[in-house]
């Protein structure tokens, strides 16, 4: 079952011959309880959009969104948050959406989308 459903996500900065397409017309979709890391430039964000989250019946959160959760972290620290975030995914089925520059972050996560000239391309499941 898909917790989230993404469809047809679009960002352009500036227009006409400057136009920055940063986002184009992106779609995808994440189960309950899968961590997924999103790999690209900064300035990447959305307009346009449709988003649809699936409801939860619980007391806890069943979607986080991180948003370069490491990204002013030593390398113990940053150990610490994404173990958190795993056993959140994992222990408590929690949908998590990390965004990330880093390569290695990116592959602690279930799966990695990686966002590159405002195309998404899913770069499929990490190795345990």
């Amino acid at each position: 079952m898909n917790l989230l459903e993404v469809n047809g996500i679009s960002k352009t900065y500036g227009a006409g011959e400057t136009a920055v397409h940063a986002l184009k017309n992106v779609r995808f979709s994440v189960p309950k309880g899968e961590f997924v890391a999103v790999v690209g430039e900064s300035g990447s964000g959305g307009q346009q959009q449709r988003v649809a989250i699936g409801r939860a019946l619980f007391t806890r959160p069943s979607l986080i969104l991180a948003d370069e959760p490491t990204g002013n972290l030593d390398s113990q620290n940053s150990s610490e948050v994404i173990a958190l975030l795993k056993e959140a995914s994992k222990k408590y089925e929690q949908t998590i959406i990390m965004i990330t520059h880093s390569r290695s972050i990116a592959q602690t996560a279930d799966r990695i989308l990686q966002v590159s000239d405002g195309e998404l391309t899913d770069l499929g499941r990490c190795r345990e």
